[in-house]
């Protein structure tokens, strides 16, 4: 099992984050930076602070783990060649884990899978 790597902390209104906050594993971090994936999860967690995974709901973006932004299912389709309605969001997981990320299923080890 992964271990907590980083967290975020977004502040936001209705429907857009207006700031946001980073902490990180500070015992993972040499690990990370070894690996080569640091900078990954850096992106990853300021992902989650412009809205990816945490501000869905608030959107009206998921429904039953399925992603219904339009631009999203086309990309998906027509860009990545993945098969379904559109990118399933990751039903498996902790509370951080389960329902803001990306599915594996067709994006494997995208930056934003679970």
């Amino acid at each position: 099992a992964r271990t907590l790597w980083g967290r975020q902390d977004p502040t936001t209104l209705k429907w857009t984050t207006v700031a946001g906050e980073m902490s990180f594993d500070i015992p993972d971090i040499d690990n990370l930076v070894n690996l080569g994936t640091w900078e990954a999860v850096i992106l990853h967690e300021m992902a989650h602070i412009i809205g990816i995974g945490t501000m869905w709901g608030n959107n009206g973006l998921v429904q039953n783990f399925q992603y219904l932004g339009e631009n999203a299912i086309d990309v998906w389709t027509n860009e990545w060649g993945c098969v379904g309605n559109g990118p399933p969001v990751e039903t498996d997981g902790g509370g951080g884990t389960r329902g803001s990320h990306w599915d594996e299923q067709c994006l494997k080890n995208e930056f934003m899978t679970g």
